[in-house]
């Protein structure tokens, strides 16, 4: 005996069939999508690519010093940040090649008005000891870029007065607040030695300014404490 409840499966089987033998087989449709794509075309004016190397981009550790930061008759090329080189005559190096480090430490500063335009590098050169009673002479390097050649605009030393051979030689502050370059001047902050310090620990501050007029760099004023 058929019961009411199978007949009700029965007739949704039947219409099921009938519906697959009319619609025929069912298929999964994935939705397409498509994209636009906009092309932009950016164009540099002629005349305001730059031409030449720019000051905030040279490479320090690789470029080429004066002779005169170590006493040498010619320009001293660093590779890596660094440059080796017989001891120049006259040179009191105690060895018989001479070390100079530079690149790490670079300020940049506008000494003309109108941009940022110079940069000042701070340089060491040593013998090949190896300790601090080895270290010759600091220097801070100027450079600018003019007509797209970087070129030397001067040599800045300390410029502690001669005396008896004091315990080491005169260094600058090397952080960036011991150099201040403004328009027409170059303010520097030096350590001296007095006789008795030792070699960890110069008691002298003094503080130079450096004059920039006609393209030359000269030292106008020094005072100490």
């Amino acid at each position: 005996m058929i019961t009411m409840h199978k007949l009700g499966v029965i007739a949704i089987g039947v219409m099921a069939l009938t519906v697959t033998a009319c619609g025929g087989a069912a298929k999964n449709v994935t939705p397409t999508t498509t994209k636009s794509v906009t092309t932009t075309t950016s164009t540099v004016p002629t005349g305001t690519q730059p031409r030449g190397p720019q000051i905030g981009s040279v490479d320090w550790r690789n470029v080429t010093l004066p002779g005169s930061v170590c006493g040498a008759s010619g320009p001293i090329r660093l590779r890596q940040g660094r440059a080796t080189i017989a001891a120049p005559q006259g040179v009191q190096a105690a060895t018989n090649q001479v070390l100079i480090s530079g690149g790490s430490d670079v300020v940049y500063g506008e000494l003309q008005s109108g941009g940022q335009d110079v940069a000042a590098l701070d340089v060491w050169c040593t013998n090949s000891g190896g300790t601090a009673e080895g270290q010759i002479r600091n220097s801070w390097v100027i450079y600018s870029v003019a007509s797209g050649t970087l070129r030397v605009l001067g040599t800045l030393v300390p410029r502690q007065p001669s005396s008896p051979k004091p315990p080491h030689v005169p260094y600058f502050e090397s952080d960036p607040k011991g150099i201040l370059i403004q328009p027409g001047s170059i303010t520097v902050h030096e350590l001296w030695y007095a006789s008795g310090d030792g070699t960890c620990c110069p008691s002298i501050r003094a503080t130079t300014v450096w004059t920039y007029a006609d393209g030359v760099l000269r030292p106008t004023s020094t005072t100490h404490t």
